[in-house]
């Protein structure tokens, strides 16, 4: 099956100078939402992208961008509101198709982007030839003329509009005799810039057909006598025409900022509805953010104000607690992650822990069982199995092998005002407390590292460094420094405002600031 995306609409309604398809929801243009139900079925082998003129190249460079691996055929629409241009522009496309005259082809706009369980319904259940389609498996069936009437069978498994099972209509398949009245306002220009029908725009026909149609429309339609021209295709036969018609709530397209807005609370409940089924619990739905590429895994459970972004991934029995926000992280199996996370373009192996208020920085990679605690960031870190760090710490382009210890108000150096500078901790090292590794330096294996260091050589496996000032104690040193201290500076006064000092707390020749030379002179 090939598909025909209608994408040249204006937004006129929107009060925007962008494009009407490329105006975000759900972190993603509308035509992305359209593309991706699209390349979600195998069985769409190309497609092709009806444009404005004048929106060609903004459009050509958003979808090529985030679609690298797939080759679109963009043909361009004349930016009038002529019925006749979005016809031709159709023809164009269809003049792409190179799957023979019997393929079949979707026609679909571009602004519809709760249509993903209708696509994937129809092909689960649609066969390879229109008039051999099943009766109440995925797609109801209308009779012919010549045939009672028959009442749509509600597919079992079919994803509803509001998230609630069974609740939605399943596609239907209308015969010939509706054929027309759907094609005529298909034909129509209308908000979503083209070949659109009110209750059901989705049109599948076999190329051949729609090829023929769509020319002799060119060749005798004009805006006096095309209505008249296209009531005739009521006799169009029925094994080679397919308009579905569905749940306007998931066929509506999105025209206003306000239908932007509800559109984008529908497809949040939509995806949660479908995880649901997949055995995964949301405290709070309504104040959960979702996307519609997250992927989630069984029995996992999202707390209260999680915000899952991009192509995050989430393994099974994971606890996110909120609030947290994921942005394309990888998280294993087990995983658990604790309040006030930010996790963005980082992997979690499986069992791995973070939080709470740790932040995981691009390029982060957390093997098993290792932890990351509060007030840590980390950035192009690779942290080995069992290895910690629990407070305080800023880790960057840094290697920490396995069972090591990494101490509070521990800093890698990575930056030298002119580039990055790696660090390398060996397997079972202990990092103590307060410790700065100046980058770049390796820290070999079974070392320790005194806390209060700056190390700023590397460290030989199973040595112990000290790179702090040494410490002197002068004994009875005290009271001759304060003398010297008070001859210098005279009597101290004490502030008005200090109570402490005015209830005799602390008196004036308490308060000595002791100087280098001072520790001199008491040699």
């Amino acid at each position: 099956m090939e598909a025909i995306i209608l994408a040249a609409g204006k937004g006129t309604r929107m009060s925007t100078k962008v494009p009407l398809v490329l105006h975000r929801l759900a972190e993603m243009p509308l035509i992305s939402h359209a593309i991706h139900a699209l390349l979600e079925n195998a069985a769409f082998t190309q497609i092709t992208v009806v444009v404005s003129s004048s929106d060609r190249d903004a459009t050509a460079e958003v979808v090529t961008a985030e679609f690298p691996d797939t080759t679109f055929n963009f043909v361009l629409q004349p930016d009038t509101e002529e019925r006749r241009d979005c016809i031709s522009a159709t023809a164009a496309g269809l003049q792409g198709i190179k799957s023979g005259p019997n393929a079949l082809v979707a026609v679909l706009p571009a602004n519809i982007p709760l249509l993903r369980p209708v696509i994937r319904n129809l092909l689960h259940c649609a066969p390879a030839s229109l008039d051999s389609m099943p009766s109440g498996e995925g797609l109801g069936r209308s009779q012919s003329a010549q045939s009672p009437a028959a009442a749509p069978v509600k597919p079992p498994g079919t994803v509803p509009a509001n998230g609630a099972p069974g609740s939605e209509q399943p596609p239907e398949r209308v015969y010939s005799k509706h054929f027309a009245s759907h094609f005529k306002s298909a034909w129509q220009p209308n908000h979503s810039g083209a070949a659109c029908c009110s209750d059901g725009p989705i049109l599948i026909a076999r190329s051949s057909f729609l090829s023929h149609r769509v020319q002799e429309a060119l060749m005798n339609a004009d805006r006096t006598h095309l209505d008249t021209l296209l009531r005739d295709y009521s006799k169009a036969d029925p094994s080679n025409c397919l308009v579905l018609s569905s749940a306007q709530h998931l066929l509506r397209p999105v025209t206003t900022r306000r239908l932007l807005a509800a559109t984008e609370q529908d497809l949040k409940s939509q995806k949660m509805a479908e995880l649901g089924e997949e055995g995964v619990t949301f405290r709070d739905p309504l104040g959960t953010y979702i996307g519609p590429l997250v992927r989630i895994g069984m029995d996992s459970v999202i707390g209260v104000g999680v915000q899952l972004y991009g192509k995050t991934r989430i393994g099974c029995n994971v606890r996110v607690d909120g609030p947290t926000v994921l942005n394309n992280a990888i998280i294993g199996d087990g995983c658990h992650i604790r309040a006030f996370t930010t996790i963005e373009d980082a992997v979690m192996e499986a069992e791995a822990n973070a939080g709470p208020y740790a932040r995981l920085r691009v390029g982060t990679r957390l093997e098993s069982h290792s932890y990351v605690g509060n007030f840590v960031e980390t950035k192009n870190v690779h942290l080995s199995q069992n290895s910690l760090a629990c407070h305080l710490t800023y880790l960057g382009d840094a290697h920490v092998g396995p069972r090591s210890n990494i101490g509070a108000g521990t800093i890698t150096c990575n930056f030298d005002g002119a580039g990055k500078n790696s660090t390398r901790i060996g397997s079972g090292a202990f990092v103590g407390s307060n410790t700065t590794l100046v980058a770049p330096v390796h820290v070999g294996d079974d070392t320790l590292i005194a806390a209060g260091s700056v190390i700023t050589q590397d460290v030989a496996p199973g040595a112990a460094a000290f790179g702090r000032a040494r410490q002197s104690t002068r004994e009875g040193s005290a009271a001759a420094i304060r003398q010297k201290a008070n001859a210098r500076h005279g009597p101290q006064q004490v502030p008005a405002a200090d109570a402490a000092q005015q209830n005799g707390e602390l008196s004036a020749s308490n308060s000595i600031v002791i100087t280098p030379q001072d520790d001199e002179a008491s040699e």
